[in-house]
């Protein structure tokens, strides 16, 4: 290579003081290996830079032709070194975060505590369904994804499970069902039931029809909802029964009760997936997911898997 940054750092110097042994000092060096440097560049680009006598230095034609793409050159790549500098040491960067309707109370909640920490960060948020994420990921528009993995082949990326939790039937309090220390599939024969989208799951929402089939219970589905809120909501109201995490109780209103359930559904997984080569934010963020989340697991290597 002909050129690199530090010749081009070194000619530009001897050029803008036109003297070696300033600037030398300037470059906190000595005299001699800038003036052996110097022959070295002019060597391999075949071409004299600097016209020298014992009296002065003055630039020849070619140096005085590169001279300003030079000193541009240098001043957008130590542009670039201090942007860098900047995100590695979160004084500045770009965070673009993909997430599951369930999930928008944890990523809020840790978002806001990045954003106080670092308030020139700049946050780009997708509500979107898991398979949109995962191809967001891939396509490089999206930092990190926190996701419902169930059955996704993400081999070619990295996820971390970050909250994981057991279903409960939401039912309204009153409902004879919610005096039951817990229920069984069976007990969901004949009843309404409030089903989540499946185009947001298809394959957990199958799982689950197929489970259920698999206990004698062929589902009477009344209504799908996009979001475990109106499920609740539905149930208090009496409407039906349906799955939600347990965490559900937590802001849940009053009228609704939720029973543990026995049988063979999955857990309820929230994942963190970045790609392969996680950008530091997405990095920064997904520790901070973990540290705010004491049912948070340890990070792994995704795997086509049963979640």
């Amino acid at each position: 290579m002909k050129l690199d940054v530090h010749s081009l750092r070194l000619f530009v110097t001897v050029a803008e003081h036109l003297h070696f042994g300033r600037a030398a000092r300037a470059l906190a060096m000595s005299q001699p290996p800038l003036s052996q440097q110097i022959q070295r560049l002019e060597q391999r680009l075949g071409a004299k830079l600097f016209e020298r006598t014992n009296r002065r230095v003055r630039l020849t034609a070619l140096g005085e032709e590169i001279l300003l793409d030079s000193q541009d050159l240098l001043g957008r790549f130590d542009a670039l070194e201090r942007h860098v500098d900047q995100i590695v040491r979160g004084a500045d960067g770009r965070l673009r975060v993909g997430y599951v309707s369930p999930a928008l109370d944890l990523v809020a909640k840790t978002l806001g505590e990045v954003r106080r920490a670092h308030p020139r960060l700049n946050i780009a948020l997708s509500r979107l369904g898991t398979a949109d994420q995962l191809e967001s990921i891939r396509c490089g528009t999206l930092d990190v994804g926190v996701a419902r993995l169930f059955e996704h082949d993400v081999t070619d990326l990295t996820a971390r499970r970050i909250w994981t939790e057991r279903y409960v039937l939401a039912v309204s309090s009153d409902d004879p069902l919610a005096q039951k220390r817990f229920v069984g599939l069976k007990d969901l024969a004949s009843r309404p039931f409030l089903a989540f989208d499946r185009a947001t799951q298809p394959t957990l929402y199958d799982f689950i029809v197929a489970t259920c089939a698999r206990a004698g219970v062929e589902l009477q589905i009344a209504h799908r909802l996009e979001t475990k809120r109106e499920i609740v909501a539905l149930a208090g109201a009496g409407l039906g029964v349906g799955f939600v995490p347990e965490s559900s109780k937590s802001d849940a209103p009053r009228g609704v009760t939720f029973v543990p359930v026995r049988g063979d559904l999955p857990p309820v997984e929230l994942w963190a997936v970045t790609p392969r080569s996680a950008s530091p934010w997405a990095t920064r963020f997904i520790a901070a997911l973990i540290d705010s989340e004491p049912n948070a697991t340890r990070p792994r290597r995704a795997r086509r898997a049963r979640r």
